[in-house]
């Protein structure tokens, strides 16, 4: 019965300090804008070449300090619509988005294009996918991303 106890407290400690390995992650919205020009694209579908609109609905970022740098974990929630008379089958595309990090003082550090893939069901005009990227920055820095049109 002894040992149990022990057990259940030793349990109790390895998990309380697994915890404390997990980084704590706060609200940075603040530190990421979408540039008002790329918040809407027309694109193009990756097989049938059908026209496809994607726009920006929303943006959350998490962000923790790690080595002089801050992570920052974004989620970009998309509004993707296709017009059904043109066909109605199932689709493929890429949604490419770009990112691009600035220092405190305003200066570009980098900057990255990434695809995102998805597709549209059979007679499903409208989509609302949330895609997950990763960014680091320099402590005073921050993110802008935009749509893109096409793969860079």
């Amino acid at each position: 019965r002894v040992f149990r106890i022990l057990g259940v407290i030793l349990a109790g400690c390895l998990l309380q300090g697994c915890a404390q390995l997990r980084p704590s992650l706060i609200d940075c919205n603040d530190r990421i804008t979408a540039a008002a020009d790329g918040a809407r694209v027309n694109i193009r579908t990756v097989e049938q070449d059908q026209p496809v609109e994607a726009r920006l609905n929303g943006v959350d970022a998490q962000c923790y300090d790690r080595g002089g740098e801050t992570v920052m974990q974004v989620k970009i929630g998309l509004k993707v619509t296709r017009d059904l008379a043109l066909n109605s089958e199932v689709i493929f595309l890429e949604v490419p988005v770009i990112s691009a990090v600035l220092d405190g003082t305003e200066q570009p550090v980098s900057q990255r294009s990434e695809s995102f893939r998805m597709a549209f069901p059979d007679s499903k005009g409208v989509l609302y996918p949330v895609v997950e990227t990763q960014m680091r920055l320099p402590l005073k820095g921050r993110a802008v991303i935009s749509l893109s049109p096409q793969r860079l």
